[in-house]
């Protein structure tokens, strides 16, 4: 199992904050983005955002490797940004002691998911 943090950065008009949203405990990537992408849905957000033609380059396959690849939707369009714009990601905590872990799960502080939840 790995520890993952969920980052988010919100974007507006006047500025932009980031903050880290929740601690993961996963075994890869690959679960971590099927979390997040039940989560916070990013075929609505892509709908919303960004025209995808269904069989050419910005298909949702594309999209969706493009997220797993960069760990987040970074390619957003963020030119229109009078509701502001959301943008999430994750990185993996590196550790020296596993039971790091151990102790953020038994204190409420990380959320074990398995196969994506």
């Amino acid at each position: 199992m790995k520890l993952f943090k969920v980052k988010s950065t919100h974007f507006a008009q006047r500025g932009s904050h980031e903050a880290i949203d929740e601690f993961i405990v996963a075994n890869n990537d690959r679960e971590v983005f099927k979390y997040l992408d039940k989560k916070h849905s990013w075929k609505e957000i892509m709908d919303e955002d960004i025209e995808y033609d269904p069989e050419g380059e910005n298909s949702y396959r594309n999209a969706y490797n493009s997220i797993y690849a960069q760990k987040g939707d970074y390619e957003r369009d963020l030119s229109d940004l009078y509701y502001g714009a959301t943008i999430y990601g994750w990185e993996e905590v590196e550790l020296k002691d596993d039971s790091v872990i151990a102790l953020m799960v038994i204190n409420g502080l990380a959320k074990v998911i398995s196969g994506g939840e």
